[in-house]
């Protein structure tokens, strides 16, 4: 398994492993690929600290920071973290 920076090349994937991570709910909405769409939009994520899993060439897990604030001192989150099922505990 080699974990490595995301590049602008994984969106796609990285969405994918988000959707197939977590159960989609009676709306369909995956609530962590939403949330990583919208620290995105904002430009919230912090591109150092956005890292993807991968075994043989494909995309199998993902984590990212992002910023904010806890009141008036600046914060780091951690999540979504996503990971294919059939990775998951590994």
């Amino acid at each position: 398994m080699l974990l490595r920076r995301e590049l602008l090349t994984d969106y796609d994937a990285v969405r994918a492993v988000h959707q197939v991570a977590f159960d989609a709910g009676a709306e369909g909405v995956v609530v962590e690929a939403a949330l990583m769409d919208q620290l995105r939009r904002d430009g919230a994520v912090i591109p150092g600290l956005s890292v993807v899993a991968e075994v043989d060439g494909e995309v199998v897990g993902h984590v990212l920071c992002s910023r904010g604030t806890l009141g008036a001192a600046p914060s780091a989150g951690l999540g979504p973290i996503g990971v294919k099922p059939g990775m998951q505990g590994r």
